[in-house]
């Protein structure tokens, strides 16, 4: 493995995309026109960023399957991108991260085993992807770049992806522990240097239907999420293996559109709410139900908008609360043993400040910060009354057709992801001017 990265060169034209050379020979012979696959792009992720990201975020099954005998691959344009290995090996795996991923730190482990067990085989290339949701991640995308300036991508890579902290005290921290120039390095971290770089890798994420992190292409073919090693594994064997399938040269690997049959807006849904949390009269107008999760990013950047809703309207919105964890329950438990003690809506706004950090220590800790009997706040956990609520929640969520969070029930109407308050505020509007009945109970 090299120490540090490298620009490929663009020798002969190909060097720059990700073509094996048996791939490249094969595309020919097929006259396959690859240049004309730039110019096409997925609107999925910008169409419904919301609902895509997250989605696409929960770990799932690889598409990578062939179709009609046939692999699907996605050409990309390395050039200019970290690069660590050989131009010659016979694998190229590409990863679009971003370093405030929970997801990318966990699926970082299994790169690592990747490179262990195939070593020269496999050349790793780095794209940037920050999401605009994670505010700390450009400069830690900065952070990255300016290190590889110094031989020292990798190493700099390694700690962004062990770390939860990426205040840039903490990026400095790191970059004093690879002993680097800290005057160059700041300068580079905290300019704007580095920016065309990271914008071209989303631009480029964006073509081929990288929308979340992590993302993966092994020899251009997907890999969406943070898989097993099995996953990978089993491409990377096929592809040394050889006497592979013909490949199919796509766009994107966005996945295809849905046939599920569209939903009705005006759908109403009935949905039980029996001894749910709640705010506001029980008698108000409009009923929101919130169907969340505390380890969902987009669920945490909702409740600027919810709180919007009953500052918006009040008197007239009764907000009600429903679990869908992406997780183990933990933090729903938590949330429902501190209402016992009345603090439900204070500890809820800790869980979501504290995603990153629901330690059995840190619910006691906030629990204790709150006021609570930390005593009974413990015993109020283990009660398999609290875990069964969660799991009825859950399940009620999935008979809804609730496949993420946030999900939204307005007066009954779905509304699905982190919506701006424009998509709330026409909902509302409308039931409040022409009231039907409500279709919860």
């Amino acid at each position: 493995m090299n120490k540090s990265a490298k620009t490929p060169s663009p020798k002969a034209g190909a060097s720059r995309w990700l073509l094996p050379a048996g791939l490249l020979a094969a595309a020919i012979t097929a006259g396959v026109v690859l240049g004309g696959l730039t110019s096409e792009t997925s609107n999925d992720a910008a169409a419904e960023p919301a609902a895509a990201l997250q989605a696409a975020a929960k770990p799932a099954a690889a598409r990578t399957a062939p179709q009609a005998n046939t692999i699907s691959r996605v050409k990309l344009d390395l050039e200019g991108a970290p690069v660590f290995g050989s131009e010659e090996a016979p694998v190229t795996l590409v990863e679009f991260t971003d370093y405030q991923c929970a997801f990318c730190r966990r699926a970082h482990a299994t790169i690592n085993q990747v490179k262990e067990k195939y070593g020269d085989k496999v050349r790793l290339v780095y794209m940037q992807n920050p999401l605009g949701f994670h505010k700390d991640a450009p400069m830690a995308a900065k952070a990255a770049l300016a290190a590889g300036e110094q031989g020292r991508f990798r190493d700099m890579h390694d700690l962004l992806l062990s770390s939860a902290d990426l205040k840039q005290g903490t990026l400095l921290a790191h970059a004093r522990s690879l002993d680097l120039d800290m005057p160059a390095f700041t300068a580079a971290m905290t300019g704007d240097k580095f920016d065309s770089r990271i914008q071209k890798d989303q631009a480029q994420a964006s073509r081929v239907g990288a929308s979340a992190t992590p993302f993966f292409f092994i020899n251009g073919r997907s890999v969406r999420g943070a898989q097993p090693m099995a996953s990978f594994e089993a491409i990377i064997d096929q592809e040394l293996a050889g006497n592979l399938p013909p490949t199919k040269w796509v766009a994107s690997a966005a996945a295809p559109a849905s046939r599920r049959p569209a939903e009705d807006p005006n759908k109403i849904y009935k949905v039980d709410m029996a001894n749910s949390i709640s705010r506001g009269p029980e008698d108000a107008p409009i009923t929101l139900v919130e169907i969340t999760a505390f380890q969902c990013g987009f669920c945490k950047r909702s409740q600027t908008t919810i709180q919007q809703i009953m500052d918006t309207y009040p008197g007239k919105v009764r907000h009600v609360v429903m679990y869908k964890p992406l997780r183990a329950p933990t933090g729903a438990i938590a949330s429902l043993a501190a209402d016992r003690q009345g603090k439900y809506w204070e500890y809820r706004n800790l869980l979501f400040e504290n995603q990153r950090a629901m330690t059995d220590q840190n619910l006691q800790l906030w629990a204790q910060q709150l006021g609570m009997d930390v005593e009974k706040f413990e015993k109020d956990r283990q009660d398999p009354a609290l875990a069964q609520f969660v799991q009825n929640n859950s399940r009620q969520a999935s008979s809804l057709g609730v496949r993420g969070t946030p999900t939204f029930f307005i007066n009954g109407k779905k509304l699905v992801g982190a919506q701006p308050f424009a998509a709330f505020q026409k909902l509302i509007d409308q039931a409040l001017s022409a009231p039907v009945q409500a279709a919860v109970s």
